[in-house]
Order: structure tokens, then C-alpha cells, then sequence
């Protein structure tokens, strides 16, 4: 049985207590991380807002660095956000990983369509050039990074989605299959 598989039945759901989500800007990561707080009653911590201070002031790297880390010290939680700096200390105690490891053009489609809605997420800065080329370049930057950091786990606690599509079809397969009505999903 796939890890996937054991992540959707309902005798797992008590033994999963930590999820942490990586992916790049624009994949979903916060939007999958409020459909799982649904299903598994676990408190999420966006790090985007901790990453920023009001007006979006970057916060200090030391000082955002130990709260994630405070964070993921705690017994439950569902973190979304990549944050090279402390995945590895995320990843340790994870009972699951969920990386969405989608196209560059997925990426882009998905903060350009934040762009369109920017009261949706009030914990993100506007858009700027800078932040499209950073996730213009991601594939190529960051995720070699993330992908050899993923290689030093278990492939079992690892679910991959490598389009929003299949995503989407897993999510309303685990509302359905932990009896939460789909018109629930977050889209």
C-alpha cells in the first residue's frame, strides 16, 4: 500500500498528528493545509505570516528561524511553507511530507491568480517582479536543493503531487472518505 493510500483511511487519521507541506509560491500549499486541518483536526501555522511582521516587514531570519522551530517542537500542527533554513528540523518529526512539486507554469498561474485576489491571503505581500522571477526560478534554484534534503527520509511518510489536478481529486477522495461533505474543499 502506498503511503497515499495509508493517508486516506479513517483508522490512520489518529495517528497522523504532524503534516508538513513544502512546494514553491503559488502551488497551494496554504489552501491544502486548511482542507487538511478539516480532515485531521490539527491546528496549522502558515510560515508565511511568521515570515513577515505586520506590513509585511520581513522579520528577522534568526528570530523567524527559532519560531518555526518552536513550532515544530509542538505535538500537533500542520505547517505549511518550505523555509530551507529549518526543513530539515520539520521534516524530522513530520508523521507525513506532502511536496507539491508542480511546473514552473503552475507555479506562476497560481500567484498570478493571488494577484487577481489579493484580499484572499492577508499574510502575503503584494506581487513584485523580484517575487515572480524568485518563483519563475524555483525548479531550477530551490528545488534541487529540496529534493536532495527529501532523499534523507523515508520514502513511505512522503506523498508527492506533481499536479494540482490529482491533488484536487485526492482531496475530495479524503473528504469522502472521512464523510466530510465536498462542498467543504477550499479551493
Amino acid at each position: 500500500m502506498s503511503s497515499k493510500e495509508e493517508f486516506l483511511y479513517k483508522e490512520n487519521k489518529d495517528k497522523i498528528h504532524r503534516i508538513a507541506i513544502i512546494g514553491a509560491p503559488g502551488s497551494g500549499k496554504s489552501t491544502l493545509a486548511e482542507n487538511l486541518k478539516r480532515v485531521f483536526d490539527l491546528p496549522v501555522y502558515h510560515l508565511d505570516s511568521i515570515h513577515y511582521k505586520e506590513n509585511f516587514e520581513l522579520r528577522d531570519t534568526q528570530e523567524r528561524n527559532q519560531m518555526i522551530l518552536d513550532l515544530a517542537k509542538q505535538d500537533e500542527w500542520i505547517l505549511d511553507g518550505t523555509f530551507i533554513d529549518t526543513l530539515t528540523d520539520r521534516l524530522d518529526r513530520a508523521d507525513y511530507i506532502i511536496d507539491l512539486k508542480y511546473s514552473t507554469w503552475t507555479h506562476l498561474k497560481g500567484i498570478f491568480a493571488r494577484k487577481i485576489d489579493e484580499n484572499k491571503r492577508k499574510d502575503i505581500p503584494k506581487m513584485t517582479l523580484s517575487f515572480a522571477y524568485y518563483v519563475y526560478s524555483y525548479n531550477n534554484v530551490q528545488r534541487p536543493y529540496i529534493d536532495a534534503i527529501l532523499k534523507m527520509y523515508d520514502p513511505g511518510k512522503i506523498i508527492t503531487f506533481n499536479s494540482r489536478k490529482v491533488l484536487d481529486e485526492y482531496t475530495k477522495t479524503m473528504f469522502i472518505e472521512m464523510g466530510i461533505p465536498i462542498s467543504e474543499i477550499k479551493n
